[in-house]
């Protein structure tokens, strides 16, 4: 496992060749046919940069990165989420020792998206099957159980799976959240190095109001206060944060004085 304490750089990928459309062709390639699973890269935004006429042609400036827009968050289609649940199921059945294990020879079915059928190969391989289309996917399934981290198509996405007991679990914790009060916590959504602190601790702030900058897979991330009221912050300029860290609180008089 990568910590935090590491740069969220973990490899990089070279390419060469006769000319820039050889070597940017080549590039392409490594990204496309490069399998991380179980954690976030920007290997499919790179491809996206890479398909630019900007890049294509060799007219970049500093200002293209803006111009593509947010890195690929890893939406997912129905023949994504199809295969995830499949994948997941082949799972429990192994676990549970069930007599309709993925053994080979019967291939899963879904009815999420009709006509897609899934055949384990070994390891991380799984073959796809979508309408009598067939090709090889890898995938693997997080601690969590409800997650599948899919490659397909050159490129890697955290899907969503969730058996039914999940799905119903969070609409509950979802009707509870619509008719209760905003989290007075901000959360780190990754791994990363705190670059700024915009606030004082003990200072009043207004909902939106910039709190600090994290610095997590080479880009700056903005996390914003929830509401108004006295922000409680102990992070300093240089600070590691671990995902799901809860960097400040603010305080309101509906919620109670706490430093994280």
């Amino acid at each position: 496992m990568v910590t935090g304490d590491y740069d969220p750089m973990l490899a990089k990928a070279i390419a060469t060749g006769a000319d820039r459309a050889e070597a940017l062709a080549r590039l392409d390639g490594m990204l496309a046919a490069g399998r991380v699973l179980g954690l976030d890269t920007n290997m499919g935004f790179l491809h996206d940069l890479l398909a630019l006429s900007e890049m294509q042609e060799g007219r970049v400036d500093v200002d293209l990165i803006d111009r593509l827009g947010a890195p690929d968050s890893g939406n997912s289609s129905a023949e994504d989420r199809a295969a995830a649940s499949l994948v997941l199921h082949f799972g429990r059945a192994e676990q549970a020792g069930s007599p309709w294990r993925a053994d080979g020879w019967r291939a899963g079915r879904t009815t999420e998206a009709p006509g897609t059928t899934l055949t384990p190969l070994g390891g991380t391989a799984y073959r796809l099957t979508i309408d009598g289309r067939s090709e090889t996917i890898h995938a693997v399934a997080d601690p969590d159980g409800a997650t599948v981290w899919l490659h397909r198509d050159g490129r890697t996405r955290a899907v969503d799976a969730p058996d039914r007991a999940t799905v119903l679990a969070r609409r509950l914790a979802s009707r509870e959240r619509a008719s209760g009060p905003v989290s007075p916590e901000v959360r780190a959504a990754m791994p990363g190095t705190v670059v700024q602190v915009a606030v004082r601790d003990g200072e009043v702030v207004e909902a939106g109001a910039l709190l600090l900058t994290v610095e997590a897979m080479k880009m700056e991330h903005s996390l914003l206060a929830p509401l108004a009221g006295v922000v409680r912050i102990a992070l300093l300029p240089g600070h590691l944060v671990r995902r799901d860290q809860v960097v400040a609180t603010i305080e309101t008089p509906a919620t109670p004085q706490e430093v994280p």
